[in-house]
């Protein structure tokens, strides 16, 4: 298994950012935080192993890094339509983003690589961002509130709404 080249200082504090928040979620997060790391290490797991398969050149699209964003995208979508959280659908959104950043790659093979290498790689930083704050989050609500409900519970949200329509 080939590691990231961490000589170079971008890459080193991306996985160090990377590392504390997968740890950090882990350790301190609700189950929403949770989900959400591990979709990161699968995401993470998925590029590791295929990347040892398949030579990434800048000049093509990413099919690993397409495939990778989408694990991303459908798990960061999922979990943000159920948590009781705002930072998912924050997530999901930047997600999202870095998807259509390879679909953009597709459709214009003139894009500068260095574009398109920041513009696909920069939002998986910022989610990572963004699930250290929902830690944090989750953390506050427990000290201050005692308890912090994870998921929506869509049984009771259906029955208000059929309480309305009476």
């Amino acid at each position: 298994m080939t590691l990231p080249d961490f000589s170079h200082p971008s890459i080193a504090v991306f996985w160090s950012i990377w590392l504390f928040a997968i740890v950090y979620a882990l350790a301190r997060g609700g189950r929403p935080e949770k989900y959400a790391a591990l979709i990161q290490l699968c995401a993470s797991g998925i590029q590791m192993i295929l990347y040892q398969f398949t030579h990434v050149a800048l000049a093509t699209v990413d099919a690993v890094g397409v495939l990778a964003d989408t694990v991303l995208v459908v798990g960061y979508v999922t979990i943000a339509l159920n948590a009781r959280r705002h930072w998912p659908m924050w997530a999901a959104s930047l997600c999202l983003l870095s998807l259509t950043s390879h679909f953009s790659r597709f459709a214009n093979s003139e894009l500068v690589e260095r574009g398109y290498s920041i513009l696909s790689a920069s939002p998986t930083a910022a989610v990572l961002l963004l699930l250290i704050i929902g830690t944090i989050g989750h953390q506050r609500r427990l000290k201050t509130n005692g308890t912090d409900p994870d998921w929506v519970d869509w049984k009771l949200a259906s029955d208000l709404r059929s309480q309305r329509a009476i």
